[in-house]
């Protein structure tokens, strides 16, 4: 699968059934491809970034 544009991301984040979880098992649930989690990573930490998102304790 491909990456998912920031507004995608953010819906699926701020929906009320969403837990939080691992980069990894985020990715998995995703459907990234391995060769494209670079550009995921990198996603979410421009989401980080810009206050949209917060990484809590355990990398979740």
């Amino acid at each position: 699968m491909t990456i998912p544009t920031k507004e995608s991301l953010l819906q699926l984040l701020q929906d009320k059934t969403y837990r939080p979880i691992t980069f990894k098992e985020l990715a998995r649930e995703l459907m990234i491809a391995k060769k494209e989690r670079d550009a995921f990573k990198n996603l979410l930490r421009g989401l980080i970034k810009d206050g949209h998102i917060t990484k809590i304790k355990g990398d979740r």
